[in-house]
């Protein structure tokens, strides 16, 4: 309770002091800043500077931003008497003067123009220096000029190369401040909603003015003012003004060795109001780098962003995707005992087929003024089939097999150390339907005022899961009747459908006690179903039954009743947010298995906390973020019926499971224009969900169930630096992470549990330069990655597990005579620690393209690509858990060529 205290007291003292400076504020300053560029139209300017400076010394007194339509309102207590001058400024423009003076409370600053600042002398332009960042309250801006890319790159390119941003290429992912970015929009309106791949491979880099990272608040929370602690960052991009308006579109076209193929196409226009239309498809195997001959994939999706008259915004896209995947994979581990550590093998094939089909709807329709109404709904289906082949072994000691090769030595092996083998069959088919439907209105009851919102919100969905399986197992320490190795055959076939839905209607009251600080009253109901079913058959004979120990019906329904009160404070330098959410529920569970049926209600309340505040001035951002969670154990392991896996792994429920609750706190720092950034994120759950496993000591076979334990919890940490010093850009990081993972095991055949603990400790450092001529770039770095596995069963000497890797790469891009381009991709990678042999497992990485822009303004290029031109891909992971640690190789697909035919069609507006 004392946290509850220290909260309400934290929410008095800020409302105090946003009174307080209320009643000092003694004068308003308003205006609206637009650029001019001098062919008649004027175009709203965002995140302009506004300064008030006291005369004659220029001492700065107060300053603010310009929104979205680039009106401004400056506030302050000031000396009615004395003369001050009003700058307004922006990245590349002229600032503007203004003398500020009377006596009278509001002063009107109209329209200010701001012109670019381009000199003209003697015939050389002189054009002001860009700033790479800049820090606008709690949004960071890019401008895209300063980072030089080589010509026809595309966004992806340029996201690499921006400080802060960290972007992995295999997952198409942008991560800042250790935080996903959700979405990225094209001039502040949906592109592509959901699905970042696209603008990341098809938008050319040339189009983007400047990139903006900030944390998008929804339609409602901009309307009542209160924005959740939840961050949803978004990357937004604002295109240049010459293309907008543009309708570019572009095909192309590969083939290469080893059946290697490409096929794409595009077509986009954008406008400034953020209007926009995109239509892309592609099919190819080009990125595919497993040997599985069949591997392909493709999509088509169209989007669309308009305008309605003044008042209505809409925006849908569409989509659909297709997929064809397999692989040959190999894998081992070491499974954590008290007395003698477990060791198993298997070697993998695998394919899936998937296809899908996705949609989203949202309108915004400003009915007045003050009452704002929004729909928004989607839908998706998918099918998808999966089908392995897999052949596994376990042994009391360590056979030491080769992790490429892991049966090549089998026969070798002594059996007395073997436990088990097993050969294993899956086939699945899964069916998938869902849809949602989301509709609110909110009503101002003056502008700027309190506020009243009323939603409704519904989701459903429907699968069916159909899966055969066939096993065979031997048991090399158990014997038959005839004294040889126990078998067991297995033939199962399961259908697993199962259905939810959820409704929640709610109610929000805001009130606007200042205009920086808000109070919010909320009162949703809720209610949710599951229903759930599993049907097991052994078709081992001729005539298929139904094995009802592995089946049954399960149904769920909970209503809920969720009462919350949050703050809300948006100042110049200060935002907090504040908030606390009480549930209560009530959750009916029913089971019919064939023979009885069990019937139990229960209640529970549960408690959500949450707590941000965000300091922001001169561009050092600082900021503490604090959630508190309650989660209710799934329908599944509550009641789930024993699943037979294979004959060595089986799961079943735990009806007596208790809600877990999580603890999430983060604190972040960064000057973006200095270059520096920091951030740690910690966690800890209470009452969490882990897995006890009950070991057979004689067949190797594991019993799995859910239970409650309290332990987890993980903390980690990054920093960066990067600064630029003429063509040249040097970046460093480091970073850090630990975790305790606790699970709980039993391998003498009893019922008692023991716990397993694992500690988990990492450290990382990156260090790069780079070299950014006109012509191109040369980017030079170096990662250091070690990660330290310790359990606590594991009582052998020597046994503590460790990964040390080390990346050396070089990225050079250069623009060559008669518009030839080199493009080249080296990577050598390193890899040490246990069970590791480096001469196997190191890789050197080399990809080279050369590409060739002819044709009317070079709108055609020609590229021939070489892929792993060293012949040593190689797929290799390695991970720990509170139960044992896990290596696993897929096999990849080695040296290839590709040769690409590309041709963009740009009509400009």
């Amino acid at each position: 309770m004392h946290k509850l205290y220290a909260f309400l007291l934290l929410v008095f003292m800020l409302s105090l002091s946003a009174f307080s400076q209320e009643q000092k504020i003694n004068r308003e300053i308003s205006g609206k800043v637009v650029m001019d560029p001098g062919d008649g139209k004027q175009e709203s300017v965002e995140y302009a500077n506004i300064s008030l400076l006291s005369l004659p010394d220029s001492t700065f007194l107060a300053g603010t931003t310009s929104d979205k339509e680039g009106k401004f309102s400056l506030r302050l207590h000031c000396d009615l008497s004395q003369k001050y001058l009003l700058k307004t400024s922006f990245t590349g423009c002229l600032p503007v003067w203004q003398e500020i003076s009377g006596t009278a409370y509001a002063i009107q600053a109209g329209t200010i123009r701001l012109k670019e600042d381009v000199k003209t002398l003697n015939e050389v332009v002189v054009t002001a220096l860009v700033q790479p960042v800049e820090q606008k309250k709690d949004t960071t801006i890019f401008n895209a000029e300063a980072y030089k890319l080589p010509e026809g790159a595309y966004l992806e390119a340029l996201i690499r190369r921006i400080p802060g941003l960290s972007y992995d290429p295999k997952t198409k992912s942008i991560e800042y401040k250790g935080e996903k970015i959700s979405e990225i929009t094209v001039n502040g309106k949906e592109f592509f909603k959901g699905n970042t791949r696209v603008p990341l491979e098809n938008l050319p880099a040339s189009f983007v003015s400047r990139l903006k990272v900030y944390d998008k608040a929804t339609e409602e929370e901009e309307m009542t003012g209160v924005k959740g602690s939840q961050k949803n960052y978004v990357l937004d991009l604002q295109t240049k003004k010459a293309v907008n308006g543009t309708l570019m579109a572009g095909l192309e076209g590969g083939y290469g060795s080893k059946n290697k193929y490409d096929a794409r196409a595009q077509i986009f226009q954008f406008k400034e109001n953020g209007e926009n239309i995109g239509l892309v498809g592609r099919f190819g195997n080009r990125n595919f780098t497993s040997v599985y001959d069949g591997n392909r994939a493709g999509n088509v999706g169209g989007n669309i962003s308009r305008k309605i008259g003044d008042d209505i915004q809409v925006s849908a896209n569409i989509g659909y995707n297709h997929s064809k995947t397999g692989d040959r994979s190999t894998s081992r581990n070491e499974l954590y005992m008290t007395s003698q550590n477990q060791y198993g093998i298997s070697e993998r094939t695998l394919e899936n087929l998937q296809n899908g089909f996705s949609s989203s709807l949202n309108l915004m329709w400003n009915l007045n003024k003050q009452t704002m109404l929004r729909v928004a709904g989607g839908g998706n289906m998918s099918w998808s089939k999966n089908t392995s082949d897999t052949h596994s072994a376990k042994f009391s000691e360590n056979p030491n097999l080769d992790l490429l090769h892991p049966f090549q030595g089998f026969e070798q092996t002594s059996r007395d150390i073997r436990m088990n083998e097993t050969w294993q069959k899956n086939s699945n088919k899964l069916q998938n339907k869902a849809y949602n439907l989301y509709a609110s209105m909110i009503h101002q009851f003056s502008e700027e005022g309190n506020s009243l919102g009323i939603s409704y919100s519904l989701y459903r969905n429907r699968q069916d899961n159909d899966a055969y399986k066939t096993f065979s197992t031997t048991f090399y320490q158990l014997q038959d009747i005839s004294g040889r190795d126990s078998t067991d055959l297995q033939h199962q076939y399961q259908d697993s459908p199962g259905q939810s839905g959820n409704h929640e209607i709610r109610a929000d009251y805001t009130w606007r006690i200042t205009k920086k600080n808000n109070l919010q009253f909320s009162y949703a109901w809720g209610l949710q179903n599951e229903k759930e079913m599993q049907s097991t058959y052994d078709l081992s004979g001729n005539d298929p039954f139904l094995i009802d120990s592995l089946s049954n019906h399960r149904n769920s329904r909970t209503i809920k009743h969720a009462f919350s009160l949050n703050y809300s404070h948006d100042g110049e330098n200060w935002k907090a947010y504040g908030g606390l959410t009480g549930t209560l529920q009530r959750r009916s569970l029913n089971q019919d298995d064939g023979k009885q049926i069990i019937d139990t209600t229960g209640y529970s309340f549960e408690w959500m906390p949450t707590f941000f505040v965000q300091y922001n001035k001169n561009d050092y951002d600082l900021s503490i973020r604090y959630n508190g969670s309650t989660r209710q154990p799934s329908l599944y392991d509550l009641m789930a019926p024993t699943v037979y896996y294979s004959a060595v792994y089986i799961s079943r429920s735990n009806p007596n499971l208790k809600a877990t609750y999580q603890h999430y706190l983060n604190l972040s720092f960064s000057n973006y224009t200095k270059g520096i950034s920091a951030y740690v994120t910690c966690s800890q759950e209470l009452n969490g969900i882990t897995q006890a496993t009950l070991y057979n000591p004689q067949t190797g076979g594991q019993e799995t169930y859910p239970v409650n334990i309290n332990g987890n919890w993980n903390v980690m940490g990054n920093s960066n630096y990067e600064r630029r010093i003429g063509n040249f850009k040097l970046a460093g990081r480091a970073g850090g992470n630990y975790s305790h993972n606790v699970g709980l095991i039993n391998e003498d055949g009893g019922k008692e549990l023991k716990k397993s603990v694992t500690h988990t400790s990492g450290i990382n450092a990156f260090v790069g330069v780079s070299y950014l001529p006109s012509w191109g770039n040369i980017d030079l770095n170096g990662t250091w990655d070690f990660q330290h596995f310790r359990n606590s069963l594991n009582t052998l000497q020597g046994s503590n597990t460790y990964t040390r890797d080390y990346t050396i790469n070089s990225l050079v891009s250069a623009q060559l005579p008669l518009h030839f381009q080199l493009d080249s991709d080296f990577t050598y990678l390193i890899r040490s620690g246990n069970y590791v042999d480096s001469k196997e497992q190191n890789e050197a990485l080399w990809n080279l393209t050369l590409t060739w822009k002819f044709a009317k303004e070079r709108r055609a290029e020609l590229s021939a690509t070489w892929t792993d031109i060293l012949n040593q891909r190689k797929s290799l992971q390695r991970s720990a858990s509170s139960s044992g640690f896990y290596e696993s190789y897929a096999e990849q697909l080695r040296s290839y060529f590709l040769i690409s035919l590309r041709y963009k069609f740009n009509r400009m507006n």
